[in-house]
């Protein structure tokens, strides 16, 4: 797991719909959150709260295209995109799990001073399909 330098608090809510039940997490965090060239960048280290102990996280906040890349244990990139579909392989300590993502809504409304990401998408594996509504807040630790 990568060591970051902490100057943000980020809290990330996650609702994830399937056959027809709704679970709802919601932790906080603190990571780094900074600006390089036209993008946001946010990290942050997993935990055994979040049910995925020894990853990191890095999203990338570019206009309307949201990166979230997942490394450690559990290994994921998905590329939030509205309107946009991609194939996926999801690896776990257990296997590999292939997947189709397709993104619904991205919402980015971030500055120097931190902000909110709003991510709606589906994730198909197999037949089974879930819909997830992913909250990202961001803002800068006070010194």
């Amino acid at each position: 797991m990568k060591s970051i330098k902490e100057n943000a608090i980020i809290t990330i809510k996650s609702k994830q719909t399937a056959h027809g039940v709704t679970e709802t997490m919601e932790f906080t965090t603190a990571g780094s959150f900074y600006m390089r060239g036209a993008k946001y960048y946010i990290f942050y280290n997993e935990n055994e709260e979040m049910g995925m102990s020894d990853c990191s996280v890095m999203l990338i906040a570019d206009g309307d295209t949201v990166t979230m890349k997942r490394s450690g244990a559990f290994e994921l990139k998905l590329i939030y995109n509205a309107g946009q579909s991609q194939s996926v392989v999801y690896y776990m300590p257990f296997g590999e799990v292939n997947m189709t993502q397709t993104t619904y809504s991205v919402e980015c409304d971030v500055s120097d001073s931190g902000g909110e990401i709003r991510v709606c998408y589906m994730l198909c594996m197999g037949i089974e399909e879930q819909i997830n509504e992913l909250t990202i807040r961001v803002g800068r630790q006070k010194e």
